[in-house]
């Protein structure tokens, strides 16, 4: 009777080893996958390029080119020696601008400093600007906007700057982390004027269904980091935010508004990354 074993390569094997070599090979392909998140993914930094077609943008603002960086969460997870890669990798693009979305550290207020000196290094013709994030309010803002500011970051509260080039112009607006509730549009906007292009920088894209209404063109956000693993034929299986998993990352869009979702630079717990890099996103501006 031979209902009890298969033949393999010339060889008769029970069911019994059979199943247990499949278990084996099972256990090994996932410990290699879970070393690979944790040992390698997390560290590959890619750097994208996205184009951008705004309706009604200044001829003279065709082809501004924007580095966005967001998600450092500087500490227990990441080192500044990662950090200071990025800022590497995002000099190196010649941006016109630079926008950092928020976490510049991970869990501790002392943490704040110690990013503040990597991200001093960056510099770019129309300035550096960053919102904070609900881990740099959860530490506290008193801890994390003076060194930034000392560093030579414009750090947005709920305010807006107006960027000139070539006699035209187009207005920067930053809020608050809208996941700790530190947004306010309506004091950013409401004193701007119609019909001019808004870029609006914000930690999550939950902001979106709320930022409409005040005209933003494109918005610039992270906090999701992707959902840091990007399962085969699933997706993330846990996101952070309420609009779902299709706005986890890349290009989408909100009614007449673009928001780009960045994957960020570091990560919460568990720090891993699957299918899901580190990224410095670089955008490019060109008329619709």
């Amino acid at each position: 009777m031979r209902d009890e074993a298969e033949e393999a390569g010339g060889k008769w094997i029970t069911r019994r080893q059979f199943l247990q070599a499949a278990g084996w090979t099972t256990a090994a392909v996932c410990t290699g996958r879970l070393a690979y998140a944790w040992w390698y993914e997390r560290w590959d930094l890619e750097l994208t390029t996205t184009a951008l077609r705004v309706p009604g943008l200044p001829a003279p603002f065709a082809g501004l080119r924007i580095a966005h960086l967001t998600d450092l969460h500087l500490g227990k997870y990441v080192p500044a020696r990662f950090i200071a890669r990025a800022v590497a990798l995002t000099q190196r693009t010649h941006p016109d601008l630079i926008a950092i979305t928020g976490d510049f550290v991970g869990y501790e207020a002392r943490d704040a400093e110690t990013c503040a000196a990597e991200v001093a290094k960056l510099q770019a013709p129309l300035g550096v600007f960053a919102t904070l994030g609900n881990h740099d309010v959860w530490v506290g803002p008193e801890a994390v906007i003076p060194p930034l500011r000392a560093a030579g970051l414009d750090v947005l509260m709920n305010e807006a700057r107006e960027l000139t080039r070539g006699g035209s112009r187009l207005f920067l607006v930053g809020v608050n982390d809208s996941a700790t509730h530190q947004d306010d549009l309506y004091r950013a906007c409401h004193k701007l004027p119609r019909g001019d292009v808004r870029l609006l920088l914000a930690h999550s894209p939950d902001i979106l269904p709320r930022a409409q209404p005040f005209h933003s063109d494109v918005v610039l956000a992270g906090h999701t980091h992707g959902g840091q693993v990007n399962l085969p034929w699933i997706g993330p299986p846990l996101v952070n935010i309420g609009l779902g998993r299709e706005y986890v990352a890349g290009l989408k869009r909100w009614g007449r508004t673009q928001v780009y979702i960045s994957r960020g630079i570091g990560m919460i717990a568990p720090p891993i990354r699957f299918r899901c890099r580190p990224e410095v996103a670089v955008l490019t501006l060109q008329p619709a």
